[in-house]
This record gives C-alpha cells, sequence and structure tokens, in this order.
C-alpha cells in the first residue's frame, strides 16, 4: 500500500543533503522554513508571470500613440538581473491601409529601429498594411502578434502596456472590424491580450 503522507519522522536524520537537491542553492534549512527567495532559483527559472485580456473594442482617431485599455501591467521584478519575456496578440483594424502598434516598458518603445534619424519612415514595434478596400469593404483584421526579451535591470517596479494610433483624418479599431456588421460572417471579433514572465537571470 503507498503512503500518501512522509512525516519528518520518516526520514532518516540527514538522509536529504543539498548535494542529493537539484540545486545546492536550495539548502535543507531553506526548505524547512520555506525561504526560498529568487536568488536561489537556477537561471531560466519563472519567478513569476501575470496576463492581462481586453474583451471589449476601443476606437482610436488620434495619429498620436495612445494606450490600449486594458492591456497595461506593472510588477516589481524578484531580482535586479531577470529577464522578461513580453508575448502579446492585438486584433486591429483601421479606415485605412495601415495599422499600427507599440510595446513599451513605461515611457521606452521595445523592439523598434531606433536608426531613424533624418527620414520620416515609420518605426514601432509592429505595423501590418493591406488594401483600403480589404479594410473597408471585407472587414479585414490585423493581428499584431510577437514575443520579446527585455532585460529593464532593475528592481524597481516596471510597467509593459501596448499603444496604437490612426492615421491622419482616419480612425482605428481594437478588438472589432472597420465595418462592424452584426448581420454577416465577414465582420469578426476578437480578444487582445499581453503575458509578462519574469525569467530568473
Amino acid at each position: 500500500m503507498p503512503l500518501s503522507t512522509i512525516g519528518a519522522n520518516q526520514i532518516a536524520s540527514g538522509a536529504v543533503d543539498t548535494t542529493q537537491l537539484a540545486s545546492n542553492a536550495v539548502t535543507n534549512a531553506k526548505l524547512a522554513s520555506g525561504a526560498v527567495t529568487a536568488g536561489d532559483m537556477p537561471a531560466g527559472s519563472v519567478l513569476q508571470m501575470q496576463k492581462a485580456v481586453k474583451k471589449d473594442t476601443q476606437t482610436f482617431t488620434s495619429t498620436t500613440y495612445a494606450d490600449i485599455t486594458g492591456l497595461s501591467i506593472t510588477l516589481t521584478p524578484r531580482d535586479a538581473n531577470s529577464k522578461f519575456i513580453i508575448s502579446f496578440a492585438v486584433w486591429d483594424a483601421g479606415t485605412h491601409y495601415k495599422t499600427y502598434l507599440n510595446l513599451l516598458r513605461g515611457t521606452t518603445v521595445l523592439h523598434a529601429d531606433a536608426d531613424g534619424s533624418g527620414d520620416s519612415r515609420n518605426r514601432s514595434t509592429s505595423s501590418f498594411v493591406t488594401e483600403d478596400n480589404e479594410m473597408d469593404v471585407h472587414g479585414n483584421m490585423h493581428c499584431h502578434s510577437m514575443t520579446v526579451v527585455d532585460e529593464p535591470a532593475t528592481a524597481s517596479s516596471v510597467t509593459y502596456k501596448l499603444q496604437t494610433k490612426a492615421r491622419s483624418g482616419h480612425t482605428a479599431y481594437v478588438n472589432r472590424s472597420t465595418i462592424d456588421r452584426a448581420s454577416t460572417e465577414y465582420d469578426d471579433r476578437f480578444v487582445s491580450h499581453i503575458l509578462v514572465m519574469e525569467i530568473a537571470g
């Protein structure tokens, strides 16, 4: 009959020591007291994870990037040497052929081309282009999906968020098509999300 519970009196004193553990950084004393910290975890361990989901729609008319409400995560790193994996999927549409998306840590845009001085080319985390009639007539949408690794090198709280914008004189939408007809299968409603994982360095 298998044992369902192993009591402390059933383990010989000293039978399990640090050499028998997967990581020598985790000692018997720490296991007994529960005082295993982020610094004790081996590199690559997931220290924490947070996810934000946006189920509603949002409309943008400004040509300046603005926050997508509900797609922001603030967390305090468990260790200053941690790396962060940020994964997101945002459904976007617009009355013009192009949609844009930025991923930011605070006010810093991540995964965007920094060599942008002297010309007017767009620099953003993500952008898509289709013909106008595909967006305005057929209800096509763009899915901005990406995984980014960030190393903020701080123990202070950090905020990761997503932003989008519209072209001049046009409108952009999140989680809905441009036409958004309720009477046809051509138009969809989607859910967007952002996921942040802190990884031990």
